[in-house]
């Protein structure tokens, strides 16, 4: 996800707030639901950089992940 941040002041810019619960959200869902093998980085020290990988072909993490995007 990128372009969702510094619409306002630092502790104040409600977009990125938004967009990162709504990523780690589906993150821990994905956790929940998927099959095993989900890998997850995240860095906060660099921007709140998230990136997972092993995320299954499965209905319900393709469904969680629809949902993120829609």
């Amino acid at each position: 996800m990128t372009g969702h941040a510094d619409s306002a002041p630092y502790g104040s810019d409600i977009v990125c707030a938004a967009c990162s619960v709504l990523a780690i959200s589906t993150v821990n869902e994905l956790e929940k639901v998927g099959p095993a093998g989900l890998k997850v980085h995240s860095d906060d020290t660099n921007g709140g950089y998230l990136a997972v990988t092993g995320i299954g072909t499965d209905h319900d993490s393709q469904l969680l992940l629809s949902l993120l995007l829609d």
